[in-house]
């Protein structure tokens, strides 16, 4: 697959952009997807995360084990 990306291209200028628009509207669907399906689920899941991140970090790293930056 990356043989087939890495061809010469004929036409830079208008290759960034489309490139560029593509990737900028890939990434807004990805973030609309994920709101719409957090939306949906009803779910509290980043509340909570958000809640414990900000006031009580020492707790959620008994759920996560990720180094919390200060």
């Amino acid at each position: 697959m990356p043989a087939l990306l890495s061809v010469e291209v004929k036409e830079p200028e208008e290759s960034f952009v489309i490139g560029g628009f593509t990737a900028y509207h890939t990434v807004l669907l990805a973030y609309l997807l994920s709101s719409t399906v957090v939306k949906a689920t009803d779910s509290d899941l980043l509340a909570a995360y958000s809640y414990l991140y900000m006031n009580n970090p020492g707790s959620l790293q008994k759920f996560v084990n990720l180094e919390i930056l200060p």
